[in-house]
């Protein structure tokens, strides 16, 4: 799958997804390896997946309690010749999750 196809093909990346969270759930030697190594969440996201994921691809997997939650932050950062909103971290923080 090149860039252009990971761009477009969402229904493939959800159904790709499906498969690797729900092996996660029934191996638990799989889940402590794609917690501890980003680059085998990765192999392990395209072999379970059954998808191809492009090399400007990254996956990174945390495990579920709020403390692991809050280790990661994940922004996009505004355009830089929009107005700046009234609060960037609403449009920007895409790894949120309650109570944010």
């Amino acid at each position: 799958m090149d860039e252009t196809q990971w761009q477009d093909d969402k229904q493939a990346k959800r159904d790709a997804a499906d498969k690797f969270l729900l092996a996660t759930i029934n191996d638990p030697e799989l889940r402590k390896n794609v917690l501890a190594n980003p680059s085998y969440a990765r192999e392990a996201f395209q072999k379970l997946g059954g998808i191809t994921i492009p090399p400007s691809v990254e996956v990174i997997c945390v495990d579920t309690p709020t403390e692991a939650r809050n280790r990661l932050v994940v922004f996009v950062l505004p355009d830089d010749k929009a107005p700046p909103p009234a609060e960037p971290w609403r449009d920007s923080w895409v790894a949120t999750w309650g109570p944010y």
